[in-house]
């Protein structure tokens, strides 16, 4: 399949395959495939338009694999965090700095996180609570932190996610409705919507069948920089879909 691609060099013809078809023309085994698109040594363009489109894996080849492709289109905000907080804060999006990790997972902002709390523990002093859209103030903590992980606080910004935190969760998700949406990358995906109008700006976590569904819509959600285990964190794909109906209703 022919399409083009815009990108930093111009316009430019890409060939998209399927993994299947990638395969074939490459001669390397299924295995091989697979992980060498979930480590980034095999090129995210093989990813045919269809996986291209919907920034989730929708098909059991892919599912059961449990590959969260890399996508070809911008992810935003990209450059800087700095740069990216003050992208999202042009939405209307209140932003704050959140820890980051080092690059051997350690805490990196000098405050001694532990745990999970590495590159997710806000770093202002009431926390989520401290979210702005404004700029200097932005402008200020990235002076102060240059390389902190931009984080959105969902409540203030109108958004929900729905946090998948294996592959049974997003089975399950799947299964249960995921319309098309921005999806923030990470270890495991969030899927981020804007928010039913007069639902609780609260969070249930460990939700579902699967127990490793959160759906968030209070709190913050770290939606740009580095994971712990060093895999990027960034925002892909268009606008906010609408929440799926099951979702406001938990």
């Amino acid at each position: 399949m022919e399409q083009s691609l815009d990108t930093s060099e111009g316009h430019i013809p890409v060939k998209f395959l399927t993994p299947k078809q990638f395969m074939e023309q490459t001669h390397l085994s299924r295995n091989t495939v697979y992980e060498g698109i979930r480590d980034g040594s095999i090129p995210s363009i093989c990813i045919s338009k269809r996986f291209l489109s919907r920034q989730m894996p929708l098909t059991a080849d892919w599912r059961s694999c449990g590959v969260i492709p890399t996508l070809l289109s911008g992810s935003i905000g990209a450059g800087t965090p700095a740069e990216a907080a003050l992208s999202l804060a042009d939405r209307g999006w209140p932003v704050l700095p959140v820890c980051w990790p080092t690059q051997d997972g350690g805490c990196g902002c000098g405050r001694a996180h532990q745990d999970k709390r590495i590159g997710k523990a806000p770093l202002s002093p009431n926390g989520w609570h401290d979210a702005t859209t404004a700029k200097e103030t932005i402008r200020g903590w990235w002076n102060a932190w240059p390389d902190a992980n931009v984080a959105v606080a969902l409540g203030a910004a109108g958004l929900m996610a729905i946090d998948c935190d294996s592959k049974e969760a997003i089975q399950e998700a799947v299964e249960l409705g995921l319309p098309e949406t921005m999806c923030r990358m990470s270890r495991m995906p969030a899927y981020v919507y804007l928010a039913p109008g007069g639902a609780p700006k609260i969070n249930a976590t460990h939700w579902g069948d699967s127990g490793h569904i959160d759906l968030l819509a209070g709190g913050y959600l770290v939606v740009y920089g580095h994971h712990q285990n060093g895999k990027e964190i960034y925002l892909e794909g268009g606008l906010p879909s609408p929440a799926p109906r099951w979702a406001g209703e938990v």
